[in-house]
């Protein structure tokens, strides 16, 4: 059984991946770490990084070789979804809506002096 350290950005530790052979490619470590953090794959995509020479793999095929320690990034999803599963251009406020919306948000605000702000910069 061989490995391959990994951390996230944001941590200060390493973990570990287990798996057996010389190398693993990095769609399958991507599998493995997504697996033990229980992430989901259609939420974020994994950016992988070595930690010595900060070459970034970018080649689903790509072999890392066992022994290695690599550095993890949660990046968006290449499919351009958000997590909701809607595409991000309708996930946003558009400005020829901002009528409709502008209701909504003053009815739902938890901030009523944000209503006001929106709706002096908004008469101008």
């Amino acid at each position: 059984m061989t490995h391959v350290h990994y951390k996230f950005s944001s941590k200060r530790s390493y973990n570990t991946v287990v798996f057996d052979g010389v190398n693993i490619t990095l769609f399958e470590l991507k599998r493995l770490i997504m697996t033990t953090e229980k992430l989901r794959a259609t939420d974020s995509d994994l950016q992988i990084t070595n930690a010595q020479t900060k070459e970034e793999y970018t080649d689903d095929d790509s072999q890392i070789p066992r022994g290695s320690s690599v550095i993890v990034r949660r990046v968006p999803s290449r499919a351009g979804k958000s997590s909701s599963g809607k595409s991000s251009s309708s996930a946003k406020i558009r400005f020829d809506d901002i009528s409709t919306n502008f209701k909504i948000l003053k009815h739902y605000s938890p901030l009523p002096h944000l209503y006001t702000i929106l709706s002096a910069s908004l008469s101008r």
